[in-house]
């Protein structure tokens, strides 16, 4: 889980003294075994890379999405992110697949959508 970035720059100023708020919680309330800086990291990276996880609910040509969870899929969250993907992420059950979303031309790296920041 190391190498997962915790994007710092790309949080709010808000959510990002959330996060610092929380850190100095959980490093006080396990009498200070990790410093706080170190807490905020790991934060940031589980946030950063988190995936909202959805059911989806196709009745005839209706399509509905409920989102029932959250997923750390540490293998999609080191691929290379972009808005302009070339992949959808598709779920079975707790499984994330990745699949071509369109042509994806041979040594063209391939871009997976940004994970849903919670």
């Amino acid at each position: 889980i190391k190498s997962l970035l915790p994007h710092y720059e790309n949080y709010p100023v808000k959510d990002l003294i959330k996060n610092v708020l929380e850190a100095t919680v959980i490093s006080i309330a396990f009498n200070r075994q990790m410093r706080t800086d170190e807490i905020l990291h790991l934060l940031c990276q589980m946030r950063t890379n988190l995936y909202a996880i959805y059911q989806f609910d196709y009745q005839g040509m209706d399509v509905s999405q409920e989102r029932i969870g959250q997923g750390l899929y540490y293998t999609s969250s080191l691929m290379n992110h972009s808005c302009d993907q070339n992949t959808i992420v598709v779920y079975d059950g707790k499984y994330l697949t990745i699949r071509a979303g369109r042509k994806i031309e041979q040594l063209s790296l391939i871009h997976i959508s940004e994970p849903t920041r919670l």
